[in-house]
């Protein structure tokens, strides 16, 4: 099982900002700070954008990979994953890939795969 704490959420809508901060072993406000700079402390709502956390993974190339299986992601990666109740609403949630678990805001702790009812859709791998 992963190590490391879980980052849960803080703010409104920040699973973006969780994301990476599970999938870097990072604390909530770094990777708020990767995110979004110093103009974060004054937000609200934490929606993020592909490039947004592209950039905060040190990926330049901010484009998502699609993928079928957990398997092809790579360590360190945020993944966009379809919960039950966002199909067909044109909403998705982040969470991050990490030692081979998915470190998703909405629970206690990292589930496997194999155990996580989110449908995978597509990733973004971290170059640090």
């Amino acid at each position: 099982m992963g190590s490391g704490l879980m980052i849960r959420s803080l703010r409104r809508n920040d699973c973006g900002v969780c994301a990476v901060a599970n999938a870097l072993s990072c604390s909530w406000q770094i990777a708020a700070d990767r995110i979004f700079g110093s103009a974060f402390r004054n937000k609200l709502a934490f929606s993020t954008k592909t490039k947004q956390i592209a950039i905060a993974l040190h990926n330049y190339a901010p484009k998502l990979i699609r993928v079928k299986s957990w398997d092809d992601i790579p360590d360190r990666s945020v993944v966009k994953v379809l919960p039950l109740e966002c199909e067909g609403t044109g909403n998705w949630h982040w969470v991050g890939w990490r030692d081979g678990m998915v470190w998703d805001n909405n629970n206690a702790r990292p589930r496997s795969p194999h155990r996580y009812n989110c449908r995978l859709v597509s990733y973004l791998g971290s170059a640090s």
